[in-house]
């Protein structure tokens, strides 16, 4: 036996652990050795010293050919829970005797043989130059079939094993029971995953933190949200959001800090809404059947708002092509988003002189942050004896950073106790009755049955011991969970309007201003006059019964181009009649008018849209006590 012969008997009698078997037997001439893999190149083995490949010469006799100079081992062999993405899962020792573990596709081992190269070299093994090598190891690497057997996960969250039974991945550990071994592997940076972290226990997270929530409604909407988040996927509740609304320095940012606190440390799990649509995708994609905080919506540009807040909502990617032309595999999520910002998304539009579609404020009703009409309790309704609204927030941020994380992992094994179907009939009767108490229009229902979703989770959890709040409340005889929540969600009904359609509230609130902020550009159509304003956008006149105030003549052209951004010039009209904001003629949207200004009517009347002031609040409050 040669010099290297004699090397590698020794590695392996040295070595206390045995390489992948052999992906077939022995062939009839072999010394019975089993530690080989076998491949049409020849055979290969794994030790302390290297890969070596040990194959027939021209003369007949045995070559030993040194492809690495560290061990590198095949440990196992995985797949994704649909029988695809078949990979291996490879081990070794860097040249500082670190143990590295990596998982590669069986589909990378067919592609470019210098990205595994590169990746292996990377993480400290050292490699043969030496012209073929490359070749050696990634036949090496497709030989080897070892017997042990894994699932890949990529995303966080709830997954089924074989049995159909749930279990919730983590980055590092798997929470409930899977009879195969579970491993997650993402493609994105540690950074751009949550920070799960854990500092303190469960029970001291709820008497230093949740039990401060309770002299603030907005503080336990946030914990809510954070218990309800993985729920959604439980009861079927799609992907959506809440959006915090309010000057700086009213508690926003401690809200946000207080809900991320069931997760981690709140300077490390938030995440900002900076970010492109595609990227904000995969942001959602990490965030999967988690709570996901997006801080400050100002960040984004108002052109991309809309785009981001629907592709959140819409739970799925784009399925942009993979490089090699073919469809790569659609990543979807499902989650909840708290934000936080000065503007509601649909003034943050207007503004940028932007269209908001009705679907946005469905999609994340905002909620006005300050809780009271204290400017200085910002988003708390009271504060604990001998506390103030700068110590309270300290007192409370200053906890978070002690106690986090913990409550997190007792919730998902808590979930996974409760039978599915038990848990569905207990939200279907939760969620009727909270509806059946508030009573929202047929338009705010989706948003109603949120807020009752995420009241649902914090009674659930406070049941569950998780919060310390009261399960029936002399004020309302309900949960603190279903009380806090309740008065948020009139908070959003304030801001959306509760007796009146999204849509026609936008148009309304457009139309509302242009006659505030341009009355001087109409002429009194009761005085003669030859002055005229520029841009002369008509004539106003005031009227007295049925409602004293003044009528707005607007010409066609004027009305189409400035009061029509909403909805068409038509549709616009019709609107303003619906609601008695417009005077008409028989039969017609429009009415004719002669004014003795107009220089040019020679007793020739011309037709206006007669739209009445009006104020789009007064409307809101008139259309709610009718609906009482």
């Amino acid at each position: 036996m040669n010099e290297v012969k004699k090397q590698i008997a020794e590695a392996l009698s040295k070595s206390n652990r045995a390489p992948a078997k052999a992906t077939a037997p022995a062939p009839e001439n072999s010394s019975g050795e089993d530690n080989y893999i076998y491949s049409s190149a020849g055979k290969y083995i794994s030790t302390e010293t290297g890969v070596y490949l040990i194959k027939p010469d021209r003369d007949g006799t045995e070559k030993t050919i040194r492809v690495t100079h560290q061990r590198l081992d095949v440990i196992a062999i995985g797949r994704t829970a649909k029988n695809q993405g078949y990979s291996s899962l490879l081990e070794w020792e860097d040249i500082d005797g670190n143990t590295h573990q990596e998982i590669i596709s069986q589909a990378d081992l067919e592609g470019e043989a210098k990205d595994v190269r590169r990746m292996l070299a990377d993480g400290g093994l050292r490699l043969k130059s030496k012209s073929g090598s490359i070749d050696y190891l990634i036949d090496y690497l497709r030989s080897c079939a070892p017997d042990r057997r894994f699932i890949i996960v990529d995303r966080l969250g709830w997954h089924k094993n074989k049995d159909g039974k749930l279990f919730f991945a983590l980055k590092d550990k798997v929470i409930g029971q899977s009879q195969e071994e579970i491993i997650f592997n993402s493609t994105a940076p540690d950074e751009a995953l949550p920070a799960l972290e854990v500092s303190g226990t469960a029970e001291e997270w709820r008497d230093n933190v949740a039990n401060l929530c309770n002299y603030s409604t907005r503080a336990t909407l946030g914990v809510c949200m954070a218990f309800a988040a993985p729920m959604a996927r439980l009861l079927d509740v799609p992907t959506f959001g809440i959006h915090l609304k309010g000057k700086t320095s009213r508690g926003k940012s401690t809200v946000a800090c207080i809900a991320s606190s069931v997760y981690g440390r709140f300077s490390s799990y938030k995440k900002s809404w900076q970010g492109t649509q595609t990227g904000m995708e995969g942001l959602a994609y990490n965030y999967n059947d988690l709570l996901l905080p997006l801080d400050e919506i100002s960040n984004i540009d108002p052109k991309d708002v809309s785009n981001v807040i629907y592709a959140i909502g819409n739970e799925v990617d784009k399925n942009r092509g993979a490089k090699n032309g073919l469809n790569r595999t659609t990543k979807t999520w499902r989650e909840v988003v708290l934000s936080t910002g000065e503007e509601t998304v649909t003034e943050m539009l207007r503004k940028a002189n932007l269209k908001a579609q009705a679907g946005l404020e469905v999609r994340m009703p905002s909620i006005n942050a300050q809780a009271t009409d204290d400017e200085e309790m910002g988003v708390n309704e009271s504060f604990p004896a001998g506390y103030n609204a700068q110590s309270y927030k300290e007192l409370l941020e200053g906890n978070c950073k002690k106690y986090h994380g913990a409550v997190f992992e007792r919730w998902i094994e808590f979930l996974i106790t409760l039978d599915p179907d038990n848990l569905r009939e207990e939200y279907t009767r939760f969620r009727d009755s909270f509806i059946q108490e508030y009573r929202p229009t047929n338009q705010n229902r989706r948003i109603a049955n949120n807020f009752a979703f995420v009241a649902f989770a914090g009674e659930l959890a406070t049941g569950a011991g998780l919060t310390g709040w009261e399960m029936e409340r002399e004020t309302s005889g309900h949960s603190w969970a279903r009380e806090a929540v309740g008065i948020c969600f009139k908070s959003a009904l304030d801001i959306i309007g509760n007796g009146l359609p999204i849509e026609d509230k936008k148009a309304l609130e457009h139309i509302e201003t242009l006659l505030l902020e341009n009355r001087s550009n109409f002429l009194n159509g009761a005085i003669g006059s030859s002055f005229a304003p520029s841009p002369c956008w008509g004539y106003r006149l005031l009227v007295g019964a049925p409602t004293v105030g003044e009528v707005f003549y607007i010409p066609p052209t004027i009305f189409a181009k400035n009061f029509c951004a909403v909805m068409g010039e038509k549709e616009t009209a019709q609107l303003l009649k619906k609601y008695g904001l417009l005077e008409t003629e028989a039969g017609r949207l429009k009415k004719r008018m002669q004014f003795s200004n107009d220089n040019t009517a020679e007793n020739h009347r011309k037709p206006y849209y007669a739209v009445r002031q009006f104020s789009t609040s007064d409307l809101i409050e008139r259309l709610t006590k009718q609906a009482d």
